[in-house]
């Protein structure tokens, strides 16, 4: 049984009272709603350690403080305002305009692959020169930044352990990738770009090598 931690409060809400009922034609019993009741309420956060529920998001092995800085650079230099904050609506961040926000607290690889998801999403769905000017369902969005994520990391050797989950949970197929290569292909470059001038003298892989990773991916 849940317990929260001493001295929490809770909000009040209106929670259904439900009770059983057995249908006469059926003779099975149904749950009916006869009222409202005042509850209390209480965030996860708000229980003891030992009853809180499993993180979500896995923290990844490694150190990648030093590429996370730079993907924070990188970003910065490409007019990208980058914040942490405890409060990212359940994800491991989120972008809005020109802002880009990651959960306080991730393991350095879960950053750095946070920021350059969010990057695309900056680069490709908002207000930006590559923004695609057709309409996009938030399905096609999240497609185009999970690839985009995955071309780079793999550019520069990160492990993407989730990437393959997170795109089949937004209904991405290989014939999807392969049609929105163009999008991911001119995201990747820019962001692949970025991160090389931080670097001069670093040879720049060519875009084929990156449209290779793409559909690598896709197979």
């Amino acid at each position: 049984m849940a317990r929260c931690a001493k001295g929490e409060t809770g909000i009040r809400i209106l929670a259904p009272s439900i009770r059983k009922k057995t249908n006469t034609e059926t003779g099975e019993d149904e749950r009916i709603v006869v009222g409202f009741v005042a509850v209390s309420v209480f965030d996860a956060c708000q229980l003891t350690p030992d009853k809180r529920p499993p993180e979500f998001f896995i923290p990844l092995e490694g150190d990648q403080e030093a590429f996370s800085a730079r993907v924070t650079q990188a970003a910065t230099a490409d007019g990208f305002l980058i914040a942490e904050d405890e409060h990212t609506h359940g994800a491991e961040g989120y972008s809005l305009g020109r802002q880009i926000v990651t959960r306080r607290g991730l393991a350095s690889v879960n950053r750095a692959l946070t920021l350059l998801h969010e990057w695309a999403h900056g680069l490709l769905h908002q207000d930006h020169a590559l923004a695609e000017t057709r309409p996009l369902t938030r399905d096609l969005k999240e497609c185009h930044a999970e690839a985009t994520a995955y071309v780079v990391a793999r550019h520069f050797g990160l492990p993407t352990p989730f990437s393959a989950d997170y795109l089949l949970q937004w209904g991405t197929t290989p014939e999807k990738l392969r049609e929105e290569l163009e999008a991911v292909t001119k995201a990747a470059s820019h962001i692949i770009q970025g991160l090389h001038d931080l670097e001069p003298g670093e040879e720049l892989a060519h875009d084929s090598q990156d449209e290779q990773s793409v559909d690598a991916f896709s197979e």
